[in-house]
Order: structure tokens, then sequence, then C-alpha cells
């Protein structure tokens, strides 16, 4: 059941521009598409991302859609590109239903489903890059971060988030609770 003041939410492993903890990177294989001189694959940064990411996060989806429950580890694997990823790896073309290999030894092979708007990934002064989003429940985590989208002051749900997910299971360590707009400040802090 819903909470008082939260209007959505879901979790993922990182944040947009979190400087040196910008995303993992991975062997990304494209078929159809030679990858660098030199490399066998295209090294590109990912997150891991529940179902709601996008609307929680107010991120656009530019084609197709975001990922889902339904994204599970029963189903096909999929991922979501930015737009960058699209343009540079299949100009003019349409990238819904393309492939993706990702990683070197336990290869998966995931369908594109949808493309999102390009976000900062590392920091605002960055140019945009190629970026992948894949669901959790299809590369599970030992941690996430919870991202709630809030109709009031976002520290007014703080209390009772820990309390539901102390009542979900009470073994989980939770950690520091912050807004967006604080990251945002810190992210900023240097300009």
């Amino acid at each position: 059941s819903s909470l008082p003041g939260v209007i959505r939410a879901s979790y993922a492993i990182r944040l947009p521009a979190q400087a040196n903890e910008a995303g993992w990177a991975d062997d990304f294989s494209i078929p159809g598409v030679a990858p660098p001189p030199g490399d066998d694959s295209f090294r590109i940064r990912y997150d891991i991302v529940g179902p709601d990411y996008f609307e929680t996060m107010g991120a656009p989806i530019l084609r197709g859609r975001g990922l889902r429950e339904t994204d599970s580890p029963a189903s096909a694997p999929v991922a979501v590109v930015n737009l960058t990823f699209a343009e540079r790896m299949w100009p003019g073309e349409d990238p819904i239903g393309k492939r993706v290999i990702m990683g070197r030894k336990s290869r998966i092979e995931r369908e594109i489903v949808g493309v999102a708007a390009d976000g900062r990934i590392a920091d605002l002064a960055e140019p945009p890059e190629m970026y992948v989003f894949v669901p959790f429940a299809q590369m599970p985590q030992g941690f996430a971060l919870l991202l709630v989208e809030t109709t009031g002051r976002p520290e007014s749900v703080f209390g009772p988030v820990r309390a539901r997910i102390r009542g979900l299971d009470p073994e989980v360590p939770l950690l520091e609770a912050s807004t967006l707009e604080d990251h945002r400040a810190n992210v900023l802090f240097e300009q």
C-alpha cells in the first residue's frame, strides 16, 4: 500500500551526476556494428534500475518504453539505451528491437525496448556519452538506492519510508537519507 506524501518509488545502484561513482562499465558487442579500432567490444557504462525508474526521476523516454515489473528473471533480457547510444550505434534507424550483447565472459543478449533522453552521468560539464539501463530484477545486487517522488517536503517521508522497510525486513541495513536537491547542491559545490 502507498504511504502518504509518496507519489511513486523506484530504485537504482547510482544517481545521475554521481562523479566517480558514475556507473559500472562493461563490454558491449553490437551485432552489425564494428567496435573501435584495436578493440573487440565497446566499453560502456550502465546503471541497474527498478521498474518506474524513468518516471520517478522525471527522465523522458523518447521511444519505446521504460522498464517494468514484467522485466523479470523469467522474461527475455532487455535494456533501455540513451539517445547518444541510439544515434551512434544505429544512426537513422529505429533502435527498438535491436540487440546488444553485454559482458565478456557471461555474455547476455539484451533487446532494446526504449530510448531515454541523455542525462548527466558523472558531472554536469561532460559531453553526452553512451549509456545503458538494465532491469534490477535481471541483474540483482546486494544494495540499492531507494528513489522516492513526493508531493511535499521530501524529508517528511524519511521516517515513514524507513519504518515501512523495517516492517518488511528488519535485517536490511538502512544508510543515509538525502534529497535530490542536496545531491544537486553537492554536485554544484565547486561551481
